[in-house]
Order: C-alpha cells, then sequence, then structure tokens
C-alpha cells in the first residue's frame, strides 16, 4: 500500500510517440453508409442527394474523395445558425419514418404538414428579416481562418487604400463573395473572389515571402514604374514605388484582368 510521500520508483518505462490524424473525408459510398446509419434518406433518394451536392459546388469529388467547397461551409453554416432544428439530424430522419407512417396509414398527413409547416415557416419570417451584414460578420467569424489565412484580425488593413480593413462580402447582385475593403464605394479594391476561385484552401508554390516584385513597366503618361507584388491576400498591381508618407495606387490582380476585358469589349 502506497502513502503521501513514499518514494516510488519505476519498474519499466516504455516510450512511445502517436500522431493523431483527421479522420478521413467522405467519398460517395461512404456518405451514403453514414446517411444510412443516421436514418437519412431512401435508396431511391441517395443518387439525386449526391448530385444535387456536386451540381450546386457544395462538394468536389477528386479522386472518388469528396472535398467540401466554401459555398458549402457557408450554406451549412447558415442553415445551422438560422434553421437549426431542421438542420439537425434527427429531424430529417424522424420526418421520414413520419412519412413512412403516413404511407402506412397511421398517421393523418394534413396535420403532419400543418405541424411541419408552422415552425418551418417561422424560421422562415425570421431569416427574411436578418440583417446582411450581421450574416456576413458571422461566416468571417466562422471561417477566420480559411478567409484570412496566417493573418492577425488586427492586420487586415487594405493594401490599396490603407485605410479600410478588408472583410468578407457577399455580392447584392449574386455574383459571389469576395473579400473587400469595407470603404467600398470609396475603395474598389478585391483581394480575393470566390466566384472565380471556390475554395483555395492550398498554398500556392509561391508564398509571400518568397515571391520577390516584378517589374511590369512604365507608365505611358509618366515615370512611374508598375511592379506585380503579393501580400497575405494574393496578387496585386501598383503604380510606384514604396516610399514613406507616400500611398501608391493599388489594385487586385482580378480587378487588373477585369478592366482589361472590358476596355478591350468596349473598343
Amino acid at each position: 500500500m502506497v502513502a503521501v510521500k513514499d518514494l516510488v520508483f519505476p519498474v519499466n518505462v516504455h516510450l512511445g510517440q502517436h500522431f493523431t490524424k483527421p479522420p478521413s473525408r467522405y467519398s460517395e459510398g461512404a456518405l451514403i453508409k453514414k446517411l444510412e446509419e443516421l436514418g437519412i434518406g431512401r435508396p431511391s433518394t441517395y443518387a439525386s442527394i449526391m448530385e444535387v451536392l456536386q451540381d450546386r459546388k457544395y462538394v468536389t469529388a477528386k479522386s472518388r474523395v469528396l472535398h467540401p467547397e466554401f459555398r458549402g461551409r457557408m450554406v451549412s453554416a447558415f442553415l445551422l445558425h438560422h434553421f437549426s432544428e431542421v438542420a439537425d439530424y434527427s429531424f430529417t430522419a424522424n420526418m421520414e419514418t413520419e412519412l413512412d407512417n403516413v404511407s402506412a396509414g397511421s398517421t393523418e398527413w394534413k396535420g403532419l404538414l400543418k405541424d411541419y409547416w408552422e415552425r418551418f415557416s417561422k424560421y422562415c419570417a425570421d431569416a427574411s428579416k436578418l440583417d446582411g451584414r450581421k450574416v456576413e460578420r458571422m461566416l468571417e467569424e466562422k471561417f477566420g481562418p480559411i478567409l484570412f489565412p496566417d493573418v492577425d484580425k488586427d492586420s487586415r488593413i487594405c493594401p490599396s487604400c490603407s485605410e479600410g480593413t478588408l472583410r468578407f462580402n457577399v455580392s447584392r447582385y449574386g455574383e459571389g463573395y469576395f473579400i473587400g475593403c469595407d470603404r467600398h464605394p470609396k475603395c474598389k479594391y478585391i483581394a480575393r473572389s470566390f466566384s472565380q476561385q471556390e475554395d483555395e484552401t492550398e498554398p500556392t508554390e509561391e508564398s509571400p515571402k518568397s515571391f520577390t516584385p516584378r517589374l511590369l513597366g512604365v507608365m505611358p503618361d509618366s515615370d512611374q514604374k508598375v511592379f506585380l507584388k503579393q501580400g497575405p491576400y494574393g496578387y496585386y498591381v501598383q503604380n510606384g514605388e514604396d516610399k514613406k508618407g507616400l500611398f501608391p495606387k493599388r489594385a487586385s490582380l482580378s480587378e487588373v484582368k477585369d478592366r482589361l476585358y472590358y476596355s478591350r469589349r468596349c473598343n
């Protein structure tokens, strides 16, 4: 029997090292198996579920493995936040059971639909009153590591105007979502557009630390040099050199491409 302050000596010591690994991503077969375990869906609906997930670009199949796109992450977060009951696994499973009872004649379908609609319509009414900016801030808080990798919250200064802060925004015209300056429309800088690059979370071959600014040329109406640079939010073009007290004009590479495209069309 061991008492307090008794000396204890080890008999055997076993040294081991173990690294935890994240769960494997789902394949279509593994995801269907998980849906079966949760009681969600039926064999006749699994094919359409997989089709909708990929057609709406919620996931992308790479080598038979499903990878979530940012659009899918965003929709999932919104539903879990504002439609918590409907997005719960048990809700879908219980609804499947109730529909089976309707088919068997043990549940009256009008009462089932009335009960469901009264609850669901309240969620829809509440969601219709949401402030879009608050939704954007919720998504920004949720996906900060993806939207702003390796960047502190206090260092997201706009590289174009040096006054605004880069924030996550959803396009008001249904064109997608992007990271841009919060001083819009005074500053129209866009650091990253998710409508063109859905979920680029993998690092590029050239990191911001290793990329050397490149001289693209000289402005035709002045002697100012034009450089291609890379910041924490991607590539951008800068008119003029960096000098203390001066703020050279900058534009994201995607914004420059759009301007060239439209100028060529107009000409």
